[in-house]
C-alpha cells in the first residue's frame, strides 16, 4: 500500500476533502479531466479491499465524490455500488443523507446504489437506529425507515427463496 495513501486515510479530516473531491478541469483542448481521479481511486481501492479502515467522514466524502463523477460522465459502476455498501456497513444510519444524496445524483447512480450486497444484519441495524431516533414529525426519518424496512424485507424474501 502506498505510504501517501495510507497516511491520507489515517489522518483524514474534512480539510482534506479537496484531495478526493470531484473536479472537472478543462485542458487546453476541449477535453475535461478530474485531477483527483487517480488518487481518489487509490484511496477507494484501499478502503474497499479492507486494507485500512478510514474515518466515517472519508467514506462519506469519497462516496459523494464518486457519485458526482458518475453523474458527470453519465455512467455508474461497481465501485460506486461498493462504496455505498461500505458507507452503510461502516456508518449505519449516521450518513443516510449522504447515501441518498449520492444515490439520487442521476438515473445511473440511482440504479447503481442499491442494497443488494448490504448484509441483512447491517440493514437491521439501520432500521433499529432509525426507529430509536424517529419522532412523529420527522418525515425524512420515516422515509428512510420505510426504504430500509423494504430493503430488509426484500433481502429476507430472497434468502427464503434461496433456501
Amino acid at each position: 500500500m502506498d505510504v501517501c495513501v495510507s497516511s491520507f486515510i489515517s489522518a483524514y479530516t474534512a480539510a482534506d476533502e479537496a484531495r478526493i473531491a470531484f473536479r472537472w478541469v478543462k485542458l487546453d483542448s476541449e477535453e475535461l479531466t478530474d485531477p483527483n481521479y487517480d488518487f481518489r481511486a487509490e484511496v477507494a481501492a484501499v478502503l474497499l479491499a479492507g486494507e485500512l479502515k478510514g474515518p466515517d467522514e472519508l467514506v462519506r466524502d469519497i462516496f459523494l465524490a464518486e457519485a458526482s463523477l458518475c453523474k458527470a460522465v453519465w455512467a455508474a459502476g461497481q465501485q460506486l455500488t461498493d462504496l455505498g455498501t461500505l458507507l452503510l456497513a461502516q456508518t449505519g444510519a449516521k450518513y443516510l443523507d449522504a447515501f441518498f444524496e449520492g444515490k439520487e445524483q442521476s438515473f445511473d447512480t440511482d440504479c447503481c446504489v442499491v442494497c443488494d450486497n448490504v448484509p441483512s444484519h447491517t440493514l437491521q441495524r439501520i432500521v433499529n437506529e432509525l426507529k430509536q431516533k424517529q419522532s412523529s414529525d420527522d418525515l425524512q426519518s420515516k422515509i428512510f425507515l420505510d426504504y430500509f424496512q423494504d430493503q430488509l424485507e426484500r433481502a429476507a424474501n430472497e434468502n427464503s427463496a434461496d433456501a
